[in-house]
């Protein structure tokens, strides 16, 4: 292997079964068995891995052993690797992950599905852990909003170029039943046939929305794939209306910086805080969910607001007597202008200069 350096092991022994190394003429030159070391220092495996290059197309070769969980899942990505390599793909597999082209690459469907999920940097990571959903099912309309996407225009259907499902897809379409939000990809506006949104060949980006914003939607794209913006995703265009006017904003930020503020907590205070607190209070408001608590039946939303109402006041009082208070006005903010309508930026920068 061509090594100048010394190489400490803690303990090295033989295992397995005994290969036969022939000569050319089919006779047995010598016998073998694999060799498993545990080195004395990580520099050490480091430059024996390294130096393995050496031993290309020799009889010998060296190979990391990693736990079983990593092998295991080594197993289920090999075949997978294999086919890559055999298009032509830059493949590479560094431990149990699988890179093609750059990007992670993560079985759709597998049986052991919840232990490798458990690994959380594998979620939405590269191609294979993107969403691919179905183009029809109860994702596509909402519930309890007395609004249906098909009333505003919007077919139920969702049309997609993909047809490829995946375990994250149905975990989508989970998601948007439960929260009442739709997938726009394949039914609005522009991509009403649900063009690929990477490779040219999958739908794994989607915008999603709920039925109460899309008046608010004025154009919805898939655009066409930038070799130079793009690394292997398409961009997407979104353009809502809005309709919020500048000094309106300006108004507003007035108001807001008029309110008043507490000052920021000291953990020097913190006993002050305490003895600031008021004290009755705080045993009325306990009686008063001990009371409720011996009769659960009776309790709804407005007793719960009311306590946590009650909670927020006692502390904030306290953090007022304790931190004190200041007040933001208008005066002190960057965006404060003549009260003339002509007045403006341009107006601003030519006082100072």
């Amino acid at each position: 292997m061509k090594m100048d350096s010394v190489v400490e092991f803690l303990r090295a022994h033989r295992f397995g079964k005994e290969s036969f190394v022939k000569d050319s003429q089919n006779r047995n030159v010598y016998t073998t068995r694999p060799i498993v070391c545990r080195f004395k220092s990580f520099k050490d495996r480091e430059l024996v891995r390294y130096a393995a290059s050496a031993l290309k197309g020799t009889r010998f070769g060296v190979n990391e052993q990693y736990p079983k969980e990593i092998n295991d899942r080594r197993k289920l990505l090999w075949s997978y690797f294999k086919e890559a390599k055999s298009q032509k793909q830059k493949v590479h597999l560094k431990k149990d992950r699988l890179f093609i082209d750059g990007a992670e690459f993560i079985p759709p469907d597998r049986n052991d599905e919840a232990r490798m999920e458990t690994n959380e940097r594998q979620l939405y990571i590269g191609r294979g852990a993107r969403p691919k959903t179905t183009t029809y099912g109860p994702n596509n309309q909402t519930r309890n909003t007395g609004q249906d996407p098909h009333d505003l225009g919007i077919p139920r259907k969702r049309n997609s170029q993909d047809q490829t499902v995946n375990t994250y897809g149905r975990k989508l379409i989970s998601f948007c039943n439960n929260n009442n939000i739709v997938i726009l990809n394949g039914r609005f506006l522009s991509d009403k046939v649900g063009k690929p949104t990477s490779r040219n060949s999958s739908v794994v980006d989607y915008v999603l929305g709920s039925a109460n914003m899309f008046h608010k939607i004025v154009d919805f794209e898939i655009m066409q794939f930038s070799n130079l913006y793009s690394d292997i995703h398409t961009p997407i265009f979104l353009q809502l209306d809005c309709n919020v006017k500048s000094d309106m904003l300006k108004v507003n930020t007035c108001i807001r910086n008029n309110d008043k503020y507490i000052g920021k907590w000291k953990h020097e205070k913190s006993t002050n805080f305490t003895r600031n607190t008021n004290r009755d209070e705080v045993n009325e408001l306990l009686s008063h969910i001990l009371e409720i608590h011996d009769d659960i039946s009776k309790v709804d939303q407005s007793n719960v607001n009311e306590i946590v109402t009650n909670v927020t006041k006692i502390l904030l009082d306290s953090a007022e007597k304790t931190f004190g208070v200041f007040t933001k006005d208008c005066s002190n903010s960057k965006e404060d202008y003549n009260n003339k309508e002509w007045f403006n930026h341009d107006c601003v920068n030519s006082r100072k200069n």
